[in-house]
């Protein structure tokens, strides 16, 4: 069981929805797939997407957002420790910077159609048992990991 991040300390204990990673799909499976689904080869692939990544670095130091089309938007994001004045405020209060992506239309309608189901607990997984629903015993009805600390997945 959990709570939900910022969520004070005595909150009850709920139980939250985790996606779970279900195998990787990595840049050769990719550069594979795309090289037998039309007449780029596989080290074209590569070449393009080796040369999207200095772009994207390029853009995104200089404080640009990279649009890639339909794939989406992305664009750095910081993190910094509040201060009473501006006058206060400097570099050194900057905690972190991430990199936010905002998918585009293809993307967005993919995570629609989505469908979601109960798995095994992870643990029940790896074991190679079945996992015990607590409040629905039934094998064929397993949940998700409640000891998780992240419940946003």
């Amino acid at each position: 069981m959990s709570t939900k991040p910022g969520d004070k300390a005595n909150t009850e204990k709920k139980y939250y929805a985790k996606a779970q990673v279900a195998g990787l799909h990595n840049i050769d499976k990719i550069c594979k797939n795309i090289s037998h689904s039309c007449t780029v080869v596989r080290g074209d692939v590569l070449a393009v997407s080796d040369g999207l990544i200095h772009e994207m670095i390029d853009g995104l130091s200089e404080g640009m957002i990279v649009q890639l089309g339909d794939f989406g938007n992305f664009q750095v994001q910081v993190g910094s420790e509040g201060t009473a004045t501006i006058k206060e405020f400097t570099s050194a209060n900057i905690r972190q910077a991430n990199i936010q992506f905002r998918p585009g239309p293809l993307l967005v309608e993919m995570l629609k159609a989505l469908k979601y189901e109960r798995v095994a607990l992870k643990a029940d997984q790896k074991k190679g048992a079945d996992a015990k629903d607590p409040v629905n015993p039934s094998p064929t009805d397993p949940v998700t990991d409640p000891d998780e600390d992240d419940p946003n997945g």
